[in-house]
């Protein structure tokens, strides 16, 4: 269906257009120019998928790295040849990259989970499964909504927090908010949420904070009559860029609740 024979363009469209890099501010693509003589001169089109804004950039060599990005959104990019004033080439097939999240400077930071009922956009999700708790129930939560992880059996999931810049090491404290359960202990020995800080979201080469059984009467024991949010508090040993590892391991369908997320002096 609709075929469409025709003399091949003077002007070649180029090809192979990808990202090679990219952080929370700008963006390098590379591309292949198929020409016999490449015209050394290019037309970057640069759309703001959110907000729907188009800018073009000229360029006279490839790679090209486009500057002054919003951080934490979707761009779709084209490229094409301008071979002389009156002949430029097709547009090239676009291709779309999310900025990175910017790290965040100003301290006390906070992640209440309340915003929206979905993963915070600047926290990563490493092993999938974590999801937003807004059933409103007062042992679940230290206010609003909050951080879960599944109830699963045998299953570990991992999530990252947002860059956080930390100006000194051990100047900082982490601070949350974790539901602890009271019940059959036997039962949750190795129900547990790792805690790790580390300047990549990674762990390797993480500093792990501590681990925390799901049950209270397990380490570290809290005296708590009923089922409920207890807070703990952490030095940060680092400094820089740093990222907030949750790690849980689930063996009998237990969920963990996590809230109030806090780095401070």
């Amino acid at each position: 269906d609709n075929v469409d024979i025709h003399t091949i363009p003077s002007c070649l469209r180029l090809e192979d257009l990808e990202v090679t890099n990219f952080d929370s501010i700008s963006v390098t693509l590379n591309w292949t120019n198929y020409s016999a003589t490449p015209s050394g001169n290019y037309v970057v089109e640069v759309f703001n998928v959110e907000d729907s804004t188009v800018n073009y950039v000229n360029a006279t060599t490839y790679p090209v790295t486009l500057n002054n990005l919003n951080d934490n959104t979707t761009y779709q990019f084209r490229v094409r040849n301008v071979c002389a004033s009156s002949d430029s080439s097709q547009w090239s097939l676009p291709i779309m990259v999310i900025t990175q999240c910017k790290s965040i400077k100003t301290l006390p930071y906070l992640e209440d989970f309340d915003s929206e009922s979905r993963i915070p956009a600047c926290w990563q999700v490493l092993l999938p499964g974590w999801s937003i708790n807004t059933d409103g129930s007062s042992s679940h939560t230290h206010s609003g909504n909050s951080l879960k992880s599944p109830d699963s059996k045998g299953g570990h999931y991992l999530i990252a927090s947002q860059a956080i810049n930390v100006p000194t090491v051990n100047g900082y404290d982490l601070s949350f908010w974790m539901y602890r359960m009271q019940g059959n202990t036997w039962q949750y020995e190795n129900e547990k949420a790792l805690i790790w800080v580390n300047n990549t979201p990674s762990l390797e080469g993480a500093i792990l904070l501590d681990s925390i059984h799901a049950h209270a009467a397990l380490y570290p024991v809290e005296d708590i009559f009923n089922s409920g949010m207890v807070q703990y508090v952490y030095p940060i040993p680092m400094q820089g860029t740093v990222y907030i590892l949750f790690v849980t391991f689930h063996a009998w369908g237990t969920s963990m609740y996590f809230d109030d997320v806090t780095v401070e002096e």
